[in-house]
Order: structure tokens, then C-alpha cells, then sequence
């Protein structure tokens, strides 16, 4: 091939990606051809708009990229997202939706509860990471199992893949009707999770916790919660929440008027005594037959003895 013939090409090859682009830009769509290439490229960044969709189709490094504002998805632009970080670290998507998860998973349909949740974890692994002790430090990081992963398997004691065995509603929200298995793919279940209304709220409200706490200044709409729990507390007679956990008067219903405390039902400046190490902050009724939820926070006092808030 001579250079004139190489030269044709090099401008009939630029011609047609010009030509592609507006089509696309244009037509809102691609053509087959270039629709299949895409499809077989392994996308490690994944896109998620205002309205908690996942779109995942931009190559790179396994980011979790949030749209910053409110218009249909085929107008946003690259420069319409940003990296979603927490404590300077890149959250990895499975964090992020392991989060997501436990929202949709442990509150009984209610949305207000769904928009709670992912606060109380990140509040818990703040208060973890700032507490001083060296369990916590540097080696407690956000893109390992020693992370926030770490804190979320603390708070739960169990995998995801245990979680979900037991749990109808969240493995619903992970798997669909696929089989749990040892690895997730955390994309298999992304268009019930893009049509579902109630997980796309748990996937937003994952999105507000991170922007509100990453900067230590974000409005808290949790009241400080550094956990939750369903009414199985009542039934299974847990002695520890029994024995550390007081429930304030107005939190005392939908089942939780069953629960018994040391302390009583009226303790006078609860956030004053020194024997209580968590105390209630909201309590949640749950929907369509489910219990209702629960979310505490550290006392006051239980700092002057513990520098993780009693966690």
C-alpha cells in the first residue's frame, strides 16, 4: 500500500468514527457493530445516575462513579460525575452495593428506614477508624476486607452469601433468581435493580450517606445511628441488648414495647447515665408483614470507658 493509499484510509477510517459519533449523539443509539464490540469489553467503572441506575459501560479501574446532576441519562457528559470516595479512599463497588443491600434488606419495606441505614454503617465505621485504638488505623482500610467491608462484616457477623440464604428480601435485591454463589457479580441482578423503585431508593440513599459523612460535615439524617436491629431482639431474649441497649419512651412500639431492659422504661437523662452504652434514635414500622426496625447510637457517657463508643 502506497502513502496516498495509506493516507485514504487513515481519513476513510477517521470519516467513519466522525459519522458514528453523530449518529449516536443524533439518534441516541449505535450501530450493531459497534454496539457488540462494547458489549464485549469488561467495564470496571460503574455509572450510576441521580435516580440510582447503574449504566455499566465506562472502561477503567473499578470505580463507583455518581451523576452530580438531575437530567436523563443520554444528555450527561464525562465531566457530569464524580468518584465516589469516603476517608480519601475509592469505594469499590461491591462495598457500595453490599451497603445498598442491607438497606433494601433490613427494614422491612419502609422506605424511611431504607434511607437510614447506610448512615448508621458509615457513622459506625467512622467511629471505629477515629476512635484511636490501632485496630482501627491505618491498616483498617476502604478497599479491603480490613476496611469498610471489614466493618460491614463486623456489624453483621456473617457474608453476604449466609445473609442472603436466610434472607429473601436481600437476596431479591443481590441475586434475583439467579443462584447465590461464592463469587458475586455484582451486575447480574441490574435490571430488576433498575426497575425496582424501593432499590434504587436504597442504591440513593447509599449515594447521600457517602456525600453527606465523607466530609465529616454532611447533615446526618440518622441522629448519629451506629446500628440497627429488627425485633428479633425481643424473641430471641439477647441478654447483651437486654443488658446495654435503652430504648427511649417514644421509640417503644411496633413490637419494641416488648422489649426488656435493665434499665426500665423511664430512665431520667439517659444520655447522662453512665451504665448505658447504646441508646435509641429512631424507630421504624415495617411494611407488608415485616417487623419493624430499630437504630441506636453510642451514649455519651460510654466514651469516658470506651473510645470505640462501646463497638
Amino acid at each position: 500500500m502506497g502513502l496516498l493509499d495509506s493516507y485514504k484510509k487513515i481519513l476513510q477510517d477517521y470519516k467513519t468514527k466522525v459519522i458514528d459519533e453523530v449518529k449516536e449523539r443524533v439518534l441516541g443509539r449505535k450501530d450493531e457493530e459497534t454496539q457488540k464490540n462494547e458489549e464485549e469489553i469488561t467495564s470496571n467503572n460503574f455509572f450510576y445516575t441521580y435516580d440510582g441506575k447503574l449504566f455499566q459501560n465506562l472502561k477503567g479501574d473499578g470505580q463507583v462513579l455518581i451523576q452530580k446532576n438531575q437530567k436523563p441519562y443520554k444528555d450527561t457528559l464525562n465531566d457530569d460525575y464524580e468518584v465516589l470516595t469516603f476517608l480519601n479512599e475509592n469505594i469499590e463497588h461491591s462495598t457500595f452495593l453490599q451497603i445498598a443491600g442491607l438497606a433494601y434488606g433490613e427494614t422491612g419495606y419502609n422506605q424511611d428506614a431504607i434511607e437510614v441505614i447506610p448512615y448508621c454503617i458509615l457513622n459506625h465505621h467512622l467511629q471505629l477508624r477515629t476512635s484511636g485504638n490501632p485496630r482501627y488505623g491505618a491498616e483498617w482500610k476502604l478497599k479491603s476486607t480490613s476496611g469498610l467491608l471489614g466493618t460491614i462484616q463486623k456489624m453483621r457477623g456473617y457474608t453476604i452469601q449466609s445473609y442472603a440464604s436466610g434472607n429473601p428480601v436481600a437476596k431479591n435485591f443481590y441475586w434475583g433468581n439467579n443462584q447465590i454463589k461464592d463469587e458475586i457479580d455484582y451486575t447480574i441482578n441490574k435490571a430488576t435493580r433498575n426497575e425496582n423503585d424501593l432499590m434504587r431508593k436504597a442504591i440513593i440513599a447509599t449515594m447521600k450517606a457517602f456525600r453527606a459523612l465523607r466530609d465529616y460535615g454532611g447533615n446526618d439524617i440518622s441522629n448519629g445511628s451506629i446500628g440497627w436491629h429488627g425485633i428479633d431482639i425481643i424473641a430471641d431474649n439477647d441478654t447483651f441488648w437486654e443488658n446495654n441497649l435503652y430504648i427511649l419512651p417514644n421509640h417503644r412500639k411496633y413490637s419494641f414495647e416488648n422489649f426488656k431492659s435493665i434499665f426500665g422504661n423511664n430512665v431520667e437523662n439517659p444520655e447522662k447515665n453512665q451504665n448505658i452504652t447504646f441508646i435509641s434514635t429512631n424507630v421504624f414500622e415495617g411494611k407488608n408483614g415485616l417487623g419493624a426496625t430499630i437504630t441506636y447510637k453510642s451514649s455519651p457517657e460510654i466514651f469516658k470507658k470506651s473510645a470505640t463508643g462501646g463497638l
